[in-house]
């Protein structure tokens, strides 16, 4: 059979969001000869048995009867669910997105109805993804559009073929595509790979090392964008470990047939050659059996000491904070473990049991220090926010563990979330200041600099000290504006008394004083209109001190 020669491991995740329903539907099998997996999405708003359902059923139905990777049958398998979705639209039409996998374990097929995505990686880079059937879609063929802006574009969900239709349906059958060990193959309907970019999806899976780590952490993105709506969303994963060999499909059959007419021939001809030495032979076994034996309790002793050791000092190692030490030792451990299990497989159980417990349990240890790493490294590179998504991917998993003790991982997840909340205060203070607002400003460089002290974050500290000293100094200066400002409106008042009062030269004297306080403070206009009245006073002065007949003529 040709799933006993493969290892192909699923992950998925298939959510409501932020709905009280989920019209995502998705379901898989893995048959002796082949695997199938379907993902759909109901997009209508049918509120009896979901249209994502119906669908999936009729095709599951038809490919357990009669599993194929023909696309002439799978093509008849989508017909037939197209026209059960349609006699059970009642009311509504109802419309269902599809993508669905095929595969004999060595190629696959995949089929594309709507704007369900296929994504495909070889060597942990993106191979291809599959082109939706969208009015987006058609934008890029045009050209009007690049593939990076379809997840964002209006039109992305405006389908032009899809489960349901009352045009013609047209769903897209691949051709048969040859997969390759440690190919990666993901499933999602637009809620998911809307609000995730290539760029994101190619990391996440060149980091990951099981398919249950791309599930988790493809979500997490999702969730940690806070959208106020958050779609229906379905996202698989399968890593295909190992496929069955192109050869071995087509030796198998020959085989078969010359074992039939060979083996009875040489089964004789082999029984005649050996008879004599067969005594001898088994003596000789025995005791090379014996031998091997002792050899391999030996190794045995010898490697449970090292692994246990190894582990262990990883454990000290994690305690300290030293968490690329503890991964050396680690890895070592793995590695120890990796020989001993290539010397006791199906031969002891209990060995075997033990070992795949430790596997599992080194194997978890391994990818929380690497996350951890992997943290202190963003953090060291000032990328904080992407340093506490791994940090509290650790956390979460270390309570999985009881003997990995991370002494400090709590303080670097309130160091990052620290930094974060200064970053945040310094932008909002920013802005104040933008906005001329300058006591919020002055309040948010404050909090800052008291959280900054408190996370030990100095570079910052100082960054908004020099803000808040800029701030201080600008509001200095207003203040003594404003000051001198008040005192020549001050000195203009009383020179306007005092020329009511025909005091002509205390009003001189004022309005002088005042002109120069507005010509230095850059008021123009204030200080045209006390220049006017200073000429004003003058010239009153000037006909006072005539004498009466000179006033008359």
């Amino acid at each position: 059979m040709k799933k006993e020669n493969s290892e192909f491991v699923t992950s998925f995740v298939s959510e409501a969001g932020t709905f009280r329903d989920n019209k995502d539907y998705f379901a898989y099998t893995e048959l002796d000869d082949y695997a199938c997996w379907i993902t759909a999405d109901g997009v209508d708003s049918a509120e009896e048995k979901e249209s994502a359902e119906i669908v999936v059923h009729s095709l599951f139905e038809s490919f357990i009867k009669n599993p194929t990777l023909s696309r002439r049958k799978i093509k008849q398998y989508l017909f037939e669910a197209h026209q059960k979705l349609k006699e059970a639209s009642k009311s509504i039409r109802r419309k269902v997105s599809l993508v669905m996998v095929v595969t004999n374990y060595n190629k696959i097929i995949w089929i594309i109805a709507g704007n369900a995505r296929f994504y495909h990686f070889r060597n942990k880079m993106l191979n291809f993804v599959s082109k939706d059937q969208s009015l987006a879609q058609q934008m890029v063929r045009r050209g009007q559009l690049k593939n990076e802006q379809v997840n964002e574009h209006e039109e992305r969900n405006n389908l032009t073929n899809y489960f349901g239709t009352i045009k013609k349906f047209k769903p897209y059958i691949s051709p048969k595509y040859r997969l390759k060990d440690q190919d990666v193959c993901l499933l999602a309907t637009a809620g998911m790979w809307e609000q995730l970019d290539f760029v994101d999806i190619n990391n996440v899976v060149k980091e990951a090392e099981e398919a249950e780590e791309v599930v988790d952490t493809l979500e997490e993105f999702l969730l940690e964008k806070q959208s106020k709506v958050i779609n229906n969303y379905t996202l698989v994963a399968v890593f295909t470990n190992k496929v069955v060999p192109e050869k071995a499909l087509i030796k198998k059959e020959t085989l078969k047939r010359v074992a039939v007419i060979v083996l009875p021939l040489l089964l004789m001809l082999v029984i005649g050659l050996f008879a004599s030495k067969y005594i001898a032979e088994v003596r000789a076994k025995m005791a090379a059996k014996a031998q091997a034996k002792q050899e391999a309790i030996a190794f045995r002793i010898n490697a449970k000491k090292n692994i246990a050791a190894a582990e262990d000092r990883g454990n000290e190692l994690v305690q300290e904070g030293n968490y690329p030490g503890a991964l050396q030792e680690y890895q070592k451990a793995k590695e120890d473990l990796e020989r001993l299990e290539s010397q006791t497989k199906n031969k002891d159980e209990a060995m075997t049991t033990e070992i795949v417990e430790k596997k599992e349990r080194l194997k978890l240890k391994y990818q929380l220090t690497k996350k951890i790493i992997a943290g202190d490294k963003e953090f060291e590179s000032k990328n904080y926010r992407k340093a506490l998504v791994y940090y509290r991917e650790a956390k979460n998993k270390i309570t999985q563990l009881n003997d990995y003790h991370s002494q400090d991982l709590k303080q670097k997840i309130k160091k990052a979330q620290g930094y974060l909340q200064v970053i945040n205060l310094a932008e909002q203070g920013d802005l104040a200041m933008a906005r001329q607002n300058h006591a919020a400003a002055k309040l948010k460089y404050q909090e800052g600099i008291i959280l900054a002290e408190q996370v030990f974050f100095q570079e910052m500290r100082a960054s908004l000290q020099v803000k808040l000293n800029e701030l201080e100094v600008q509001n200095t200066a207003k203040n003594k504006q404003a000051k001198k400002l008040k005192e020549a409106k001050q000195l203009e008042q009383i020179g306007d008394q005092k020329l009511a009062a025909q005091d002509y030269d205390a009003a001189i004297m004022r309005y002088t004083t005042a002109q120069k306080i507005f010509a230095e403070l850059e008021k123009i206009i204030e200080a045209s209109l006390v220049e006017d009245k200073l000429k004003k006073a003058e010239e009153a002065k000037e006909l006072a001190s005539k004498p009466w007949w000179k006033k008359i003529f």
